[in-house]
């Protein structure tokens, strides 16, 4: 896999951790737009590594 997903693969699960971390640590909330982004990376991470397994 080329290192340019490789980094999006890293950098959208990063973000995307750390968001749920922020609800359940710090109680923070998110509105819809920002649930919706978020299964939005991680459905993109799945897909790549679905595409991955392809090969």
């Amino acid at each position: 896999m080329s290192l340019g997903i490789e980094y999006g693969t890293w950098a959208a699960l990063g973000i995307s951790i750390l968001a749920i971390l922020g609800i359940l640590l710090f109680k923070e909330s998110l509105t819809l737009p920002q649930i919706i982004g978020i299964v939005l990376i991680i459905g993109g991470v799945l897909a790549l590594e679905l595409g991955k397994a392809a090969h």
